[in-house]
């Protein structure tokens, strides 16, 4: 079956069908009528000569940066490669499959890293995409790459790119080992572009600023409401400067000091749009602060996302919308644990956004009644989102990304410190943290300066504060990001073997993520195992305490702990009722039965968490002993197991010093 790769989450788009074509013809003419995309209605709306494929009508992005993806624009492709990659592209959008495709976002990528190829090769003189057959002209492309001095990551997708074109025979180029000539070719001081994680303090401090604005907007939020929609039909009624006049003159939202006049803005519209924008930024940090969503997740919330559930006597405030990451590109439903505050947030942008939703809903009824039912259909899906543009400044929709970068400044440059200063900066009792948080990326930020917001910063930040204060498990941690199920075993197990086979198919987003927070947090808790005060149990944790004791050191400081844990020498999984030491080990039996296998095991380790987790387990067991006893249940091994599990638990409490008080007969608990 041959699978059109934009055609990944609308299927209800009409997908062109492969044309045969002759990649030996240089005239574009000749493929002229040869079509790369429909619009909504059925219509051709690009074909391979021209120079704009226009894939929108397949995308479900709403975001800027994610609409961007879905037009490509030749003319930043160099000439003499235009025609040739144009070919090329046409037949990697087709694919052979048995499974799902990749989708739009994946053949972009290798839209995007030929753009940058072909003007490579223009300023090295290599001719034609055809002449890379050429060891020669092979090696003036690599060494043109050698000199952007471009991070590891980054020449690895140009790499995969050039063997993309010798798949589809148009070079001969294919480059076996490409991490290793990645390694080779890049600047290893840039390191790998991940994201800030900001300092815990800091990180306080801008969200406190936040979560205050929201709170003091959200007492006013149906007057605001009502003002930008008195606002934009001023507008709309393109009424003369008396009229704005007085509405500006009748409240207090905008300061005397911006408020506009007639020389220098006379309609107010950046004030306004300013205001708007400053009111989405502060609701978007609080809902990253407190959920670690992705911003493109952000435009998935609806004014019914905040919803409470109850599950065993335990309330759960949750964020419901949509991720696109666990599935091709296709939106899907995902629930994100938050905090009580996500609700004043919603609530206060449900308010301010209403008149702009109402206005897209009733376009989307006008396309519908003119017969335009796909396009009526994406607007009545975009009239629910809750990050929309105020629609002055502006076509965009959404919140552009030139909009957010400067509400973001604005919210930084004006957080209150303890002193009476004002402005979020980097300072010296956040230093030692920021350095240890983001080690490739220490000079990122110098002394002194104002944080340098990200939306994503929120997430990163988020996940590493759950772990490091024993908020979360690891795998909760994955469960919150929608990640790719196996990815949180190649955090922890560096299993290179599935990681090679994840790595193509993985946002690399989420691979530099990985990578970072493996070694950053796997040290922590390697840390607290090998170096640390706090008593450790189990098999293993009683040979790494016994090894210390007969003054074996494994680790002398933390320095030597992260170079393992870099290195893939030290493996440490989580399975939920311990940390395993063995990467080779299929944890099968500590799954099965944790109460006793955990203790016994010469490679895992029970942190005081764990522990205190077997508390409960204990009177389960002993519940589930006693009623045995109790109905006479002539079953001797289940109820042995049950009482060696409980003796089990038993012995890692006494290890972790938590009281009990013994219960029944006494068996012992040996290592294998």
């Amino acid at each position: 079956m041959i699978a059109f790769k934009p055609s990944v989450g609308a299927k209800e788009v009409k997908a062109p069908e492969l044309v045969v074509i002759d990649c030996t013809i240089d005239r574009a003419d000749k493929f002229a009528n040869v079509v790369v995309s429909y619009d909504r209605g059925g219509k051709p709306l690009s074909y391979l000569s021209d120079d704009v494929w226009d894939f929108r009508p397949y995308s479900s992005a709403k975001t800027e940066s994610g609409s961007a993806v879905a037009v490509w624009d030749w003319s930043n492709v160099a000439t003499e490669f235009r025609l040739p990659l144009k070919k090329m592209m046409y037949l990697h959008l087709f694919e052979k499959r048995r499974t799902t495709p990749n989708g739009l976002n994946s053949v972009y990528r290798t839209f995007a890293n030929w753009s940058v190829l072909s003007n490579i090769c223009e300023q090295r003189g290599v001719p034609s995409l055809s002449s890379l057959r050429s060891s020669k002209m092979q090696r003036k492309l690599l060494a043109g790459l050698y000199g952007r001095r471009v991070s590891f990551g980054t020449v690895e997708r140009y790499l995969i790119s050039i063997n993309i074109a010798a798949e589809l025979g148009f070079t001969s180029f294919k480059i076996g080992s490409i991490s290793k000539l990645a390694k080779r070719l890049s600047d290893a001081s840039k390191g790998n572009g991940q994201t800030l994680a900001i300092p815990q303090a800091l990180a306080a401090q801008i969200y406190a600023h936040a979560i205050n604005k929201v709170e003091l907007w959200h007492q006013h939020r149906e007057a605001l409401g009502a003002y930008f929609n008195d606002y934009i039909s001023l507008v709309e009624q393109q009424r003369p400067f008396e009229y704005f006049k007085e509405f500006f003159d009748s409240s207090d939202f905008l300061s005397p000091d911006i408020r506009p006049n007639q020389k220098t803005n006379t309609y107010g519209s950046k004030s306004v749009t300013g205001l708007y924008n400053d009111i989405l930024i502060a609701c978007g940090t609080v809902i990253g602060a407190v959920s670690g969503m992705r911003m493109t997740e952000w435009y998935e919330l609806n004014g019914d996302s905040y919803q409470v559930e109850k599950h065993k006597g335990i309330t759960h405030h949750l964020l419901v919308g949509k991720t696109s990451k666990l599935n091709n590109g296709i939106p899907t439903r995902h629930a994100w644990v938050t905090a009580p505050i996500a609700r004043l947030a919603i609530e206060l942008l449900t308010a301010i956004t209403k008149a702009r939703r109402e206005r897209i809903l009733a376009a989307s009824n006008i396309e519908a009644s003119n017969g335009s039912l796909k396009k009526a259909e994406k607007l009545k899906d975009m009239s629910q989102c809750l990050f929309l543009s105020l629609g002055i400044e502006g076509k965009a929709l959404t919140f552009s990304n030139t909009a957010l970068r400067k509400a973001m400044k604005r919210l930084v440059e004006p957080c209150p410190n303890g002193d009476g200063t004002f402005g979020a900066r980097l300072r010296e009792e956040h230093l030692e943290e920021f350095q240890a948080l983001n080690r490739d990326n220490s000079d990122a930020v110098l002394l002194g300066e104002y944080w340098p917001l990200l939306t994503h910063q929120f997430r990163r930040t988020f996940a590493v504060f759950l772990i490091r204060n024993g908020f979360g498990s690891f795998i909760q941690v994955k469960e919150q990001f929608a990640h790719a199920n196996i990815s949180m075993s190649i955090w922890y197990g560096r299993n290179a073997d599935v990681a090679i086979t994840l790595d193509m198919a993985q946002d690399s987003e989420i691979q530099a993520e990985i990578a970072e927070m493996n070694a950053l947090l796997m040290t922590d808790v390697a840390e607290q195992i090998f170096l640390g005060d706090e008593p450790i149990s189990g098999g293993g944790g009683r040979r790494i305490r016994d090894q210390i004791g007969n003054g074996n050191i494994v680790f002398e400081s933390r320095e030597e702990v992260e170079a393992a844990i870099k290195s893939g020498s030290l493996t440490i999984i989580d399975n939920g009722h311990s940390l395993c030491l063995n990467p080779k080990c299929s944890r099968l039996d500590c799954t099965i039965d944790p109460a006793v296998n955990a203790v016994t095991c010469s490679h895992d380790v029970i942190m005081p968490s764990h522990a205190n987790k077997r508390v409960e387990l204990r009177e389960r067991l002993i519940k589930r002993h006693k009623n045995a006893i109790e109905a006479g249940l002539k079953q001797p091994n289940l109820i042995t197991k049950t009482l060696i599990g409980i003796r089990a638990c038993e012995q890692v409490l006494r290890e972790h010093n938590i009281p009990f008080e013994p219960y029944g007969q006494l068996i012992e608990v040996t290592q294998d």
